[in-house]
């Protein structure tokens, strides 16, 4: 298969395996900015990298301090289309070891640690604004 559907054109050109895209931010609402920023620096341990725009049109990035990290976008409610989204985060340092740091904190937790039947450890959190946060360990 050439990657064609009938009567349409390449999904992708072969060679787009080769063209180095990756992911650089991904949006996810806020409703109480500062309780976001707050939720994903101290739960998270994850850093504050913009801070852009006034008023209600504010929004922040943040994520993981590794160099070439994705970030997360936070955009006001309204301008996410209202609705509350979700984000897979994965972890080297053991969802256990995760997930105990996370308690020390007021993060509400959705689901405790729980061996997945297609292969993950993971749990889930929820933050301020009902985002639904799954931190996963394969």
């Amino acid at each position: 298969m050439d990657g064609r559907r009938r009567g349409t054109a390449p999904l992708l050109p072969p060679s787009s395996a080769r063209l180095g895209v990756t992911v650089r931010a991904c949006v996810l609402p806020y409703r109480d900015l500062d309780a976001s920023v707050t939720f994903y620096r101290d739960v998270l341990g994850w850093e504050v990298r913009v801070r852009a725009g006034s008023g209600t049109e504010r929004w922040v990035e943040v994520g993981p301090s590794a160099p070439l990290a994705t970030s997360v976008v936070l955009v006001p409610f309204a301008e996410a289309g209202g609705d509350s989204g979700v984000i897979y985060l994965s972890t080297e340092d053991g969802v256990d070891i995760v997930f105990a740091a996370v308690l020390t904190t007021d993060a509400e937790v959705v689901q405790e640690p729980t061996d997945q039947p297609w292969g993950v450890r993971d749990f889930v959190l929820r933050d301020p604004a009902g985002n639904t946060i799954r931190i996963q360990q394969r």
